[in-house]
């Protein structure tokens, strides 16, 4: 069957290599209650092999996933501990900088104190691609205390955001060096401040680099940083043990998914990802992107095509919200060493909720009402602006 191809490739995969290389599991479920189950299980049979003293490290994205893994884990076993439990930017940054001695990341810390830098550069600041940024800071007064607020409250959101950047738009930022990359005149003037930012911080004679050359240090973006410890292929492990857990990330950066490749073929990486859908859907599109295909195609008659035959279905909501996990799911089946285990789990009971969340499981594509359905209290849309 086509929607399991991942899975076979996957028992291909188990079979070159066996116990002989290490590998990258990923258990992948539609229920994040699921994927704790597994992780408990494999938690269980670790701390038979190893014993109850060794910790066991885990990788999660947030403070909030950290706190529903002890508790569940707490409810399972009656007690979590011996976790050390981190986050993924933080592990892999680790690793990198010991594989790179003398690195240093450039974090979103140190990217808000170089535009909080710029935004006081009158002369920067007076330049033509910058003008948004000026209008921006001058727009709530011109007293040295609200121009100081704005300041602030931009470089808290640009500092993340340019952080990301470096992780996921690799090619675009690259690309920047030549100069911007959007046609669409709307998004064309919001890139060409951020490129001006950009290049002020991370270009060639940038602030980046000029606080290098002071001090003596190689700073590096994440993804600089992920690459050049990728091709070093020299990577410090210690304190990692033999396995390495990480739960709940639904989406990574691609300079992640490089990294845990590499780690893979060292030590054992178990990965619990969120997947609402079982059958292979790595084809699904999403609106826009049906959009683009379509306004090359040239357009049908209704006449010739009364059903609408032209424009074929799909499952609504992965074409809508699905093109995040979509991404990270062939990610990850594009890792050399990775093999999926399935943990799927059809809905407990036959509500409204239940019946778009199997629909998504199977990815059914429904055409027309279903007239057996009825409203329930399961799913609930709140008139909140």
């Amino acid at each position: 069957m086509a929607g399991h191809r991942i899975c076979a490739e996957a028992r291909i995969r188990v079979g070159l290599w066996g116990i002989l290389a290490r590998m990258i599991r990923v258990c992948c479920s539609n229920r994040t209650e699921a994927l704790l189950a597994a992780f408990v299980r494999n938690l269980q049979e670790e701390r038979e092999q190893l014993g109850a003293l060794v910790p066991t490290q885990v990788v999660v994205p947030n403070r909030n996933v950290e706190t529903y893994l002890r508790l569940g884990l707490a409810r399972a076993g009656g007690i979590a501990a011996n976790l050390h439990i981190t986050f993924l930017r933080k592990l892999l940054s680790h690793v990198a900088r010991q594989a790179l001695p003398g690195s240093r990341i450039v974090d979103a810390q140190q990217i808000e104190l170089h535009l909080l830098a710029l935004f006081h550069d009158r002369e920067f600041l007076g330049r033509s691609a910058t003008g948004p940024v000026r209008e921006y800071l001058n727009a709530g007064g011109s007293a040295r205390d609200a121009i100081d607020c704005r300041r602030c409250q931009l470089a808290l959101q640009l500092g993340p955001l340019f952080e990301e950047y470096a992780a996921s738009r690799t090619p675009m930022v690259e690309a920047w060096r030549g100069g911007t990359t959007l046609k669409d005149p709307v998004f064309a003037a919001t890139e060409a401040w951020q490129r001006a930012l950009w290049l002020e911080i991370f270009g060639p004679g940038g602030r980046v680099e000029q606080r290098a050359r002071r001090e003596g240090v190689t700073w590096l973006r994440i993804d600089e940083l992920l690459s050049q410890a990728a091709a070093a292929g020299a990577l410090a492990l210690e304190g990692l043990g033999t396995r390495l857990h990480l739960f709940g990330a639904s989406y990574m950066a691609p300079s992640y998914h490089r990294m845990l490749d590499l780690l893979g073929r060292h030590i054992d990486v178990v990965l619990y990802t969120l997947n609402p859908c079982r059958e292979f859907w790595e084809d699904v599109e999403t609106a826009g992107e049906l959009r683009r295909r379509l306004a090359k195609l040239p357009v049908v008659d209704p006449v010739d095509d009364p059903f609408g035959l032209a424009q074929p279905g799909e499952n609504l909501p992965l074409r809508l919200w699905g093109r995040p996990g979509r991404e990270n799911l062939r990610l990850l089946g594009n890792m050399e060493s990775s093999v999926f285990e399935e943990r799927f789990a059809p809905a407990e009971r036959p509500t409204l909720l239940g019946r778009l969340q199997t629909d998504i499981l199977d990815r059914v594509v429904r055409d027309k009402p279903d007239p057996e359905l009825r409203a329930d209290p399961s799913l609930q849309i709140l008139p909140c602006p």
